[in-house]
C-alpha cells in the first residue's frame, strides 16, 4: 500500500507465475527425457542381446553364458551322444529314445512371467503361455528354443528308426490283426505301427535348418587326422554357449515340468499333439 493509501499491484507477481510455468516445464521435460531414454536404453538391450541369450530377459543373461571351447565326447558319458549302432535293432533304437525322452524336456513354467514375441513384421506383442494337460496339472508353460530344436532331434531319431524297422512293424500288426478277427487294437495304434508323419518330419528337419542358419557358425573345419580318416569335425572344439547350464536352469524345481505325468494325455489327436512338444 503506498503512503497515499491506494493499494499497489505487486511488480514481481509476473515473474513469479513465469518461474512456476518454467519449473513445471522443465519437470515435463526432464519426465519425458528420462522415459525415452529408458526406452531407447530396454531397445538397445533387446538389440545388443548376445546371440543365444533370451533377448525378453525371462530366461537371465548368466544363463548360457559365457561362450567357452568345448568338446563334444562321442560316448556315454554325454547324456545326449547317439551311438553308431543305435538302428541296428528296433530296440536299439528305442532304448535311445527312450534314454533321450527322461534326459531331455522343452518346457518350463512361467510362473507368472511373461516374454514378447516378434511378429513377422517387426512389431512386438507379449508372448501368451501353454497350458498343459490336465494331467500335467494346466500349468502354464512356455517351450525354450534350443531345448525344442533337441527335441526335433529325438523326434528325426525315433522317426528314422521307425522307418527302418517299420516293415517288421506291419508284419506284427497284420498278425495281430489275422488273430484278433481283423479288430484292430488301440495298442497297436499307438505303439505297434506308430510313426511320426512325414509333415512333421519334415517340419523339424526345417526347424534344424534354421537353427543352423540362425547361428552362422563360422569357424573353419578340416581332417586334422588325415583327409578320410574318421569325421570332418574330429578332435576340434567348438565355441558354444553352455548347454548345460540353460538344461540345469529349464530343470530346476522351480520351473521344471514333470513330462512323465502327461502320458495319459498322449492318446487320440489332442495327445498327438502334445507328443510333438513333450518331453
Amino acid at each position: 500500500m503506498s503512503l497515499d493509501g491506494h493499494n499497489v499491484r505487486p511488480k514481481n507477481g509476473l515473474r513469479t507465475w513465469c518461474g512456476c510455468f518454467l519449473v513445471i516445464l522443465l519437470c515435463v521435460y526432464s519426465l519425458a527425457m528420462t522415459i525415452l531414454v529408458l526406452a531407447t536404453v530396454k531397445v538397445s538391450l533387446w538389440l545388443a542381446a548376445p546371440l543365444g541369450n533370451d533377448p525378453n530377459g525371462f530366461v537371465p543373461a548368466s544363463v548360457g553364458a559365457p561362450p567357452r571351447w568345448r568338446t563334444f565326447v562321442r560316448n556315454e558319458s554325454n547324456p545326449y551322444h547317439i551311438p553308431d549302432n543305435v538302428f541296428a535293432s528296433e530296440i536299439m533304437t528305442r532304448e535311445t529314445v527312450e534314454s533321450l525322452i527322461q534326459t531331455h524336456s522343452s518346457a518350463v513354467r512361467i510362473n507368472g512371467r511373461h516374454a514378447r514375441w516378434v511378429h513377422d513384421d517387426d512389431s512386438k506383442s507379449t508372448l501368451q503361455a501353454t497350458f498343459t494337460p490336465p494331467s500335467m496339472g494346466q500349468d502354464q508353460v512356455y517351450f525354450i528354443r534350443g531345448l525344442y530344436q533337441m527335441r526335433c532331434i529325438i523326434v528325426l531319431l525315433e522317426a528314422y528308426g521307425t522307418s527302418i524297422n517299420r516293415q517288421t512293424n506291419i508284419t506284427d500288426a497284420t498278425h495281430k490283426t489275422k488273430t484278433n478277427g481283423n479288430k484292430k487294437g488301440e495298442d497297436d495304434d499307438d505303439h505297434d505301427v506308430w510313426h511320426w508323419p512325414p509333415e512333421h518330419v519334415a517340419y523339424c528337419l526345417n526347424v534344424l535348418a534354421d537353427a543352423v542358419q540362425c547361428t552362422a557358425d563360422a569357424t573353419p573345419l578340416s581332417f586334422v587326422n588325415g583327409f578320410g580318416s574318421g569325421h570332418l569335425t574330429d578332435g576340434q572344439q567348438a565355441w558354444c554357449r553352455d548347454w548345460d547350464s540353460l538344461r540345469a536352469w529349464a530343470a530346476d524345481e522351480e520351473r521344471s515340468v514333470d513330462a512323465a505325468r502327461g502320458g495319459a494325455a498322449l492318446t487320440g489327436s489332442f495327445g498327438r499333439l502334445w507328443r510333438t512338444v513333450l518331453p
